[in-house]
């Protein structure tokens, strides 16, 4: 059964760990090359800014991620929006099984409970198409504010 968590980069960071106690960055790389987009332990020095994870787990493997984010370009180009979605990805092998619908559920009703206005932008336009509905259908549900660009807030500061 999948199950799945909301985690700060510290809590992230400790599964990880706890996951493969002897060698946590084999896991991280490993996950890399399942997990497109997947970048954790990258961007730590950034003090400015933090990141929420929202993982599918199955049997203690991350076979889905997402991240929502603080700061950064983001906020320099789209004023009052602080937080932007910058990857959900899931492991092609677990693809269409609706673990990134169960994510995008769990995305917009944190934001909801937490005020958060969620700026989403895609790196990838098909992926986007895929997920798009379903982003703005839990939006409604949680009536979470979005606001969609085509500006790529990939740089960080």
């Amino acid at each position: 059964m999948v199950k799945y968590k909301i985690m700060s980069d510290k809590d992230l960071q400790d599964l990880l760990v706890d996951l493969e106690a002897e060698d946590p960055w084999k896991l991280i790389d490993e996950t890399k090359e399942r997990i497109k987009y997947f970048n954790f332990g990258e961007d730590w020095h950034f003090k400015d800014q933090k990141s929420y994870y929202f993982c599918a787990l199955l049997n203690d493997k991350i076979i889905g991620c997402a991240r929502v984010k603080t700061g950064g370009q983001s906020s320099l180009s789209h004023p009052g929006w602080r937080h932007w979605l910058t990857f959900i990805s899931v492991d092609p092998e677990y693809q269409s099984q609706g673990i990134a619908r169960r994510l995008i559920d769990q995305i917009m009703y944190f934001c909801s409970k937490e005020n958060i206005h969620l700026l989403i932008s895609s790196y990838s336009q098909q992926g986007f198409d895929k997920i798009r509905r379903h982003i703005l259908f839990y939006a409604e549900e949680y009536n979470t504010a979005i606001k969609e660009s085509s500006t790529k807030p990939d740089i960080f500061f």
